[in-house]
């Protein structure tokens, strides 16, 4: 029968030399790579060899090969690798709306001041004149899209009995300053940069560098009127020549500080009053 395994016709006699031979069991039609599995409690069966790149996986008890394998659980204290990519530049993976190509659904019960970070990437630049160290999210579409397109998405929730004693954030940019001698450049948390290729054009009172709204529940949305701040600078101190200074004003705009801020090459300030109506 097809693919069991059998004794090798020699005849109808068997000498020494070809009962002890290698060859006297073979499979049926056998090939190099195939692969030998129990069929059954008492028959040996071979699996013929696949394609290249193919998977051994278990289909209804009993090994296959498969191009797509589907992984449901995967535990690993260490991965290494040389590179790892899913599709390439004009031949990119097709996935639908819904359904991610990556997924990663995590807990934690930590309960120590220590962060819990489900996905760490850390990418050390050791060449001097370099350039990068980043990592890229890029979307791209030559298509008249609907409603939203971005690159990254940052998204905290807090369900109903969620809290944070410190501070939240969907999004956090931080950046540790070099020793002294060694500044050059700038050096900034976040940096936003509009692109204007030839040809491109900005919609009237539409474009910018900062979108910011509230939305939701018409009460909650009240509440945040209410209580929220555009923004909130934490660490700065009143200080001469500083970012943020006392100041006063016997114009018709009275003020009590500044805010400094930098355009292009000129330093600017902002008018403040400790007062709501100045």
């Amino acid at each position: 029968m097809t693919n069991e395994f059998v004794h090798k016709t020699v005849g109808t006699e068997l000498n020494q030399a070809e009962w002890e031979a290698i060859g006297t069991h073979v499979f049926n039609n056998q090939a190099t790579g195939d692969i030998a599995y129990a069929s059954s409690s008492t028959q040996l069966s071979k699996l013929a060899i696949a394609l290249t790149n193919n998977l051994l996986t278990i289909a209804s008890g009993i090994p296959a090969w498969t191009a797509t394998p589907t992984v449901t659980s995967l535990t690993t204290t260490s991965f290494t690798t040389s590179g790892l990519n899913l599709g390439s530049s004009g031949s990119e993976v097709s996935y639908t709306a819904g359904t991610p190509l990556v997924a990663i659904f995590a807990t934690s019960s930590n309960t120590t001041s220590t962060n819990a970070e489900p996905f760490y990437l850390y990418s050390a630049m050791t060449g001097e004149g370099g350039y990068g160290g980043r990592s890229t999210f890029h979307s791209y579409t030559n298509v008249a899209l609907t409603t939203n397109f971005m690159a990254l998405k940052a998204y905290a929730q807090f369900g109903a009995s969620g809290s944070v004693s410190g501070l939240s954030a969907a999004f956090c940019a931080e950046i540790k300053l070099p020793a002294a001698g060694n500044l050059g450049g700038g050096y900034f948390p976040l940096e936003l940069e509009v692109v204007t290729p030839e040809n491109s054009v900005t919609p009237d009172k539409r474009g910018g560098f900062i979108y910011m709204a509230a939305s939701d529940d018409d009460t909650a949305l009240a509440s945040f009127n209410t209580n929220g701040v555009l923004f909130w600078l934490a660490g700065i101190t009143d200080t001469n020549g500083g970012i943020f200074e006392a100041e006063s004003n016997s114009d018709s705009m009275s003020m009590t500080h500044v805010l400094k801020i930098r355009i292009v090459d000129t330093l600017y300030y902002i008018a403040l009053n400790t007062a709501k109506g100045f």
